[in-house]
């Protein structure tokens, strides 16, 4: 069953797959496929050094501007959720969704600069979040997080949950650890 999924956050890294066909005009648009990860900049490339291996990836046919791609943050994407691929996760963006929708997930993105770090030896999420990419280098941390509505997570700066305030969702920390399940 498809998954509606709000896309509050993507990772630092993004790059393209080109269509098999060098002679196809559509090659790097509608026969492409753009992929999104948890990475550090490292020069002029990135360092992706992985705890979780994976990718949000989109078909050159999910509707996205390949120029401009932050631009899916806000919107909603059927997703088939979380999958494995040649050992990583994988989240497909099968295409945006338009109309009045009421999303069932929503990806974040965490950086550990403004979250708070996240103590991986511990029990730090509940069963409303799937990881999709994390990595850690030189201290810090970035994830790329599924969540469903009753997903909560915890860093050292406290719990994290989806917050539905005057018909926005976002991600809001509550300082008050009671609400840990």
């Amino acid at each position: 069953m498809e998954m509606l999924v709000r896309i509050l956050g993507v990772g630092s890294e993004w790059w393209v797959r080109p269509g098999p066909v060098q002679a196809d005009p559509l090659r790097f648009t509608k026969h492409a496929a753009y992929f999104n990860t948890t990475a550090f900049p490292h020069g002029n490339k990135f360092r992706r050094s992985w705890k979780v291996p994976g990718v949000l990836r989109f078909n050159g046919n999910s509707r996205i501007d390949p120029h401009r791609p932050k631009d899916v943050i806000g919107c909603v994407f059927g997703c088939i959720g979380v999958t494995n691929h040649q050992g990583q996760n994988r989240l497909l963006a099968v295409g945006k969704r338009y109309g009045p929708l009421t999303p069932t997930h929503y990806l974040v993105a965490i950086d550990s600069r403004l979250h708070g770090y996240i103590d991986c030896s511990s029990s730090w999420k509940n069963e409303g979040v799937n990881t999709v990419a994390f990595s850690e280098y030189d201290g810090l941390q970035q994830a790329l997080l599924l969540l469903s509505e009753a997903g909560q997570f915890v860093t050292g700066a406290g719990v994290w949950h989806i917050s539905k305030q005057s018909g926005m969702e976002r991600l809001q920390l509550i300082t008050d650890r009671e609400h840990w399940a």
